[in-house]
């Protein structure tokens, strides 16, 4: 018998505030000392492409925003483990 796993519901959040979201975090990403060419290759895109993010002149798609997510957790994770 295979156990299921459920996650809590996330809290609603619309498509635009979720893009402007991401967007801050990924200019916190670059602030925080990441270089915008390490994060682009890390999100598979690129420099032009995280810069025009993090001006508003477009939004990540849905699987970009997922990668920002994840990039962002690793970043977390790590400055925690510093601690």
């Amino acid at each position: 018998m295979s156990k299921v796993i459920t996650f809590p519901a996330p809290p609603h959040i619309d498509g635009l505030e979720l893009a402007d979201t991401m967007m801050s975090f990924a200019r916190t990403l670059r602030e925080s000392g990441l270089p915008q060419s390490e994060i682009a290759a890390k999100l598979g895109v690129t420099k032009q492409t995280l810069y025009n993010w993090e001006h508003g002149l477009y939004a990540p798609r849905l699987l970009e925003l997922v990668c920002i997510g994840h990039l962002w957790a690793e970043r977390v994770r790590q400055q925690q483990s510093r601690s």
